[in-house]
């Protein structure tokens, strides 16, 4: 997952650490200002951040949450993306904080108080966020694979490995899409770069020209389709039906026709 560490500035070495933690749990980390360019619009970089993030790590000190801190400011933009902090902002105790200074924001979810290792605390208490059954991302992430050509290249099929969102409230990030072959066959373009991320109900295509798999497996290749999310759940693909005669590629400029 992309997760922004939200602090006051005073800790920076215990953010540091935590951010560290997380990259070592596999996680892209946002926790200092050092990308942003001298005369850049501050507010707006910091808001385009936090519409790319799956998440916020926000470390309550009482000068984190006290009025006029910039973390208030980075909570306020959180706060616009997600209506309800679940399993999207985790609120950690980093130092003793009255309680009535803590937004009622981060107060909707339980606040996470360590008893040991902050970072490795916070490591683990994002690993729980989304530990979902395989069975539960099959139902919410749909995978289906038909075959069409290019209008500008009428002789040249390809299967089209379509990835469709349906989770209502949550992000997902295809990683890596492949056919399940011996050797597998990784579907790597570079006009459709991964990692790729949907909104909820988004989504999104690739594809492998026919003559890029066995001919053994090209009848059994509508169910051979691979697609790792983030998370780590492998969805596997159905025979995708009733598709349009002519249209174009989701988040794509090509059209193609089956």
């Amino acid at each position: 997952m992309k997760l922004f560490v939200s602090y006051a500035s005073e800790y920076k070495a215990a953010a540091e650490e935590v951010a560290l933690a997380l990259t070592g749990a596999g996680h892209d980390v946002i926790f200092d200002r050092s990308w942003l360019n001298a005369g850049d619009d501050y507010n707006s970089k910091i808001r385009d951040a936090m519409a790319e993030v799956d998440g916020v790590v926000f470390l309550i000190t009482p000068e984190a949450v006290r009025p006029g801190s910039y973390a208030l400011t980075e909570l306020k933009f959180a706060r616009e993306r997600w209506a309800h902090p679940s399993k999207r902002v985790l609120p950690v105790i980093l130092v003793p904080t009255p309680l009535d200074m803590i937004p009622p924001y981060l107060k909707a979810v339980t606040l996470l108080q360590p008893e040991g290792s902050v970072p490795a605390e916070v490591a683990s208490a994002v690993a729980k966020w989304y530990v979902e059954p395989l069975q539960a991302s099959q139902e919410r992430v749909r995978v289906g694979v038909h075959v069409a050509v290019f209008e500008h290249h009428p002789h040249v099929p390809a299967y089209f490995i379509n990835v469709t969102n349906l989770f209502e409230a949550r992000d997902i990030e295809i990683t890596h899409v492949w056919f399940e072959t011996e050797p597998r066959v990784h579907v790597m373009r570079t006009d459709r770069p991964l990692p790729a991320r949907l909104r909820p109900f988004e989504s999104w295509e690739t594809w492998q020209d026919v003559d890029g798999l066995p001919i053994a497996i090209r009848h059994d290749a509508f169910t051979l389709a691979r697609v790792r999310l983030s998370t780590g759940s492998v969805i596997e693909s159905i025979k995708n039906i009733n598709v349009p005669e002519r249209g174009f590629v989701p988040r794509g400029s090509p059209s193609s026709s089956v």
